[in-house]
């Protein structure tokens, strides 16, 4: 992608999209973000020009309006853990969750 095409599409999300959300995938985004700063930071150790065309500057995402997606909640099942009562697992869980 050229330097001008993604300036453009910078400035149809400035113009349009009032709100964005990551629904999923957020763990892999602040990942992309620190692999990049790490790697802008060798880059100038090493005397290496920078040219924002590095592959470090870009990462895969889906995005769709909120009229193309239906986000549903998800919930954790825990069917039995061994040598823990039910009461019991509730109170450890409970401790660090909302339940």
């Amino acid at each position: 992608m050229t330097p001008e095409n993604s300036q453009k599409i910078i400035n149809l999300f400035a113009e349009k999209v009032d709100t964005f959300y990551i629904a999923d995938g957020h763990h892999r985004t602040q990942a992309s973000l620190t692999v990049a700063e790490l790697k802008r930071e060798e880059y100038k150790r090493k005397g290496k020009k920078l040219t924002g065309e590095e592959g470090f500057e870009y990462f895969l995402c889906y995005v769709a309006s909120t009229t193309q997606l239906n986000l549903l909640p998800y919930h954790r099942l825990i069917k039995k853990i061994k040598n823990y009562e039910t009461f019991e697992i509730l109170d450890i869980l409970s401790e660090q969750f909302n339940i």
